[in-house]
């Protein structure tokens, strides 16, 4: 489930020429993640449908003919709807794109390394990597866990590596919002990891914890991290950092109850 903070993503300001249609396809966006995060009543063809229609907007030619500082937010609400869509390969390619952006727009000015696009177009590789593995595991189930598992560790690795990069890129003047919602996906994708490894024989949890640990330590270790020694000590720590009563901790719940 998509978290209700995407939403601030589409609220930037629209100066000079910018024609109105960006605050349509802003519009569009906010809907589509309203009906992602109630999608428990909805049939998920329809939540698709939504953000497939932003995407149809929001195409490489128009977001060439916004203002360039609009251009990274554009290419974030396409990145995002791609991968709610399931179109994970175009979605890694607009997340490309935005940082692109994004790189030329902080030789002028370095504050949009730290912006919230920066951070979520850094995070969709990671947020990618694990959808692909729900989605593998809700088609293929434990057993090809079990006989896969260094495909599973392999890509959850690759996902903890993004998620390590977009921290890495956060200042004093990031958003909070944006700080928790890092959080959340962390949270998500380490509870994941957690959850495969209980899927593994008896036999192999060991060596199979021992490694998970050590990778987390190494790569989500720092304070300016997590300051986790192990993967459950990051999954716990990851929760604590969001504030009791933020929607996260219901998104949380949630999770759980799946």
């Amino acid at each position: 489930m998509l978290a209700r903070f995407i939403l601030t993503i589409a609220l930037v300001t629209l100066t000079g020429c910018t024609t109105i249609k960006y605050r349509d396809v802003q519009s569009q966006f906010e809907q589509a993640v309203r009906a992602d995060n109630e999608q428990s009543g909805l049939p998920f063809t329809d939540i698709a449908s939504r953000y497939d229609a932003v995407v149809a907007e929001l195409t490489p030619a128009y977001i060439g003919k916004l203002d360039e500082k609009l251009q990274a937010n554009a290419w974030t609400l396409r990145a995002v709807s791609e991968w709610r869509a399931g179109q994970f390969t175009n979605a890694l390619q607009s997340a490309d794109e935005g940082l692109n952006t994004i790189e030329r727009l902080k030789q002028k000015e370095p504050k949009f390394d730290a912006s919230r696009d920066s951070v979520i177009l850094t995070m969709i590789p990671g947020l990618v990597e694990d959808s692909r593995l729900r989605q593998r595991l809700k088609e293929l189930g434990r057993q090809d866990v079990k006989d896969n598992y260094k495909v599973y560790t392999g890509k959850f690795r690759n996902a903890l590596r993004a998620l390590a990069e977009a921290k890495a890129k956060m200042t004093a003047a990031t958003p909070a919002a944006v700080r928790y919602y890092w959080y959340y996906q962390s949270w998500r994708v380490l509870e994941n990891w957690q959850f495969v490894l209980g899927v593994l024989p008896v036999e192999q949890q060991n060596q199979a914890n021992r490694e998970a640990d050590e990778f987390v330590s190494a790569t989500l270790g720092g304070k300016d991290l997590l300051d986790a020694s192990t993967l459950p000590d990051a999954v716990k720590k990851a929760e604590a950092a969001i504030p009791a009563g933020l929607v996260y901790r219901q998104l949380i719940d949630l999770e759980r109850q799946r």
